[in-house]
């Protein structure tokens, strides 16, 4: 009630105070939570500008402000979805992240038989045997210990079986 003893009208905007058309109302209203109003400003010269709104009003004074200047503009609804720092990026959005690098299908994984988690160990080169002991593998279908040692011909006393070096 007013002093006088009317009722006041709330329907009506008050001089100076800034009243939401219908339109606004609801667009504000029925936004999804999270939501918000994006223009992204690409000026003919310099680095493109993201700006964030809260609610359409503010996003439409900023373009009208921006009207008969030298940009292209870009007016969004919706979520700023970040990316995460790396080596591996994510995009995350209000469901959850999605990758930023390629990731195998679960069908082309391969999985752990032994549940071992650590850092691999380093394969061990396979032993190497030289050429002509390979050869002589081949030959004589028997492998071949390695090359011969040594063998002196010195004779133990009353035997004639050499002897190897100490």
């Amino acid at each position: 009630m007013r002093a006088n003893g009317g009722i006041a009208n709330s329907s009506l905007p008050l001089a100076g105070v800034y009243a939401p058309s219908a339109t606004e109302q609801v667009l504000d209203q029925w936004r999804l939570a999270g939501q918000q109003f994006f223009l992204v400003v690409l000026p003919d010269a310099g680095p493109p500008r993201q700006l964030v709104y809260s609610t359409s009003h503010e996003l439409t004074d900023a373009i009208q402000a921006l009207l008969g200047q030298d940009v292209s503009l870009f007016a969004f609804l919706g979520y700023s979805l970040a990316i995460s720092k790396g080596p591996h990026r994510y995009l995350v959005t209000p469901v959850g992240s999605l990758p930023l690098f390629p990731a195998p299908r679960i069908d082309e994984m391969e999985f752990e038989e032994n549940g071992f988690v650590g850092k691999p160990k380093p394969e061990l080169a396979p032993p190497t045997q030289p050429e002509d002991a390979v050869a002589e593998e081949v030959e004589n279908g028997e492998p071949d210990s390695g090359p011969p040692a040594e063998i002196r011909d010195y004779p133990a006393a009353g035997c004639d079986t050499p002897v190897l070096p100490e």
